[in-house]
């Protein structure tokens, strides 16, 4: 059984080039919900994706409303993001 792949706060703003404040702010705005081990969070593949669309919302001129958890549960919902993005390589 292998290892889900995890994340840091630092591996996403270094990814996306964005801030870990930035992060925590999505995070405070319930657009992410990572893991907690002790005050360090954990990010999963999950989170990670939904970053990816909150950054592409962001970019095409939406709003965190428009962005917010229930259009993200909708998007997920429609398609398992995780997998295509794992055979596409894009959003």
């Amino acid at each position: 059984m292998s290892q889900q792949q995890t994340y840091t706060i630092s591996d996403l703003a270094r990814e996306f080039g964005i801030t870990p404040r930035a992060i925590r702010f999505y995070e405070g705005e319930g657009l992410l919900s990572p893991e907690r081990a002790g005050s360090k969070r954990i990010y999963s593949k999950r989170d990670r994706t939904s970053l990816r669309l909150i950054l592409r919302g962001k970019r095409l001129g939406l709003s965190l409303a428009e962005v917010g958890p229930e259009s993200l549960a909708d998007w997920k919902a429609e398609v398992d993001l995780g997998d295509y993005v794992s055979v596409t390589g894009r959003v």
